[in-house]
């Protein structure tokens, strides 16, 4: 196991199927279907449907990694809502998407550390965005978008810095 995110989803799955190998599978194509189709609905794609569910849910890369097993399908769909909580917050106010948006941050960071190089970016689109379409609200918005994810993300970081003395235990490469 690579993350966080995916020992513990794979501890309860195997605590409730018995069975790690499928059960891992199984979840993450169930929420990757979730995700594609939390975007499709979302950001109303009207013409090409057939092509996105094409591209998106039977994509080569999507049966890889579904077969490999990692916690690659957890982030790709971690990303895809960002991503669609992200056009909603562009285009409008919206708390809820706020905290969506930055919950699925904070997962995606626990998924791969590393995913914060295409978040960050992204984050600071959306908080941007947010204070334009009301800067009387700056401060608001911030905490929504900053702090679940951060608190997400400081858990584990405080968690692993007491318990393996590093705040990113993993092996060299």
């Amino acid at each position: 196991l690579t993350s966080p995110l995916h020992t513990l989803v794979v501890s309860v799955l195997y605590g409730i199927t018995g069975s790690s190998l499928w059960s891992n599978r199984v979840f993450a194509l169930i929420l990757h279907f979730s995700a594609g189709g939390y975007a499709l609905y979302i950001l109303q794609i009207s013409k090409g449907r057939f092509l996105y569910g094409l591209l998106v849910w039977c994509s080569p890369f999507v049966i890889f990694w579904t077969a490999g097993g990692l916690e690659t399908m957890y982030l790709a769909s971690f990303v895809v809502i960002a991503y669609t909580s992200a056009y909603r917050c562009i285009r409008q106010y919206s708390p809820r998407d706020q905290l969506l948006f930055s919950v699925c941050l904070g997962l995606a960071f626990l998924t791969r550390f590393d995913s914060c190089l295409v978040t960050l970016p992204l984050w600071f689109h959306v908080a941007w965005k947010q204070y334009q379409h009301n800067p009387q609200k700056l401060l608001g918005s911030i905490r929504v978008l900053l702090l679940p994810g951060l608190l997400i993300a400081s858990c584990w970081l405080i968690f692993s810095h007491i318990y393996y003395h590093d705040i990113f235990p993993a092996s060299f490469h």
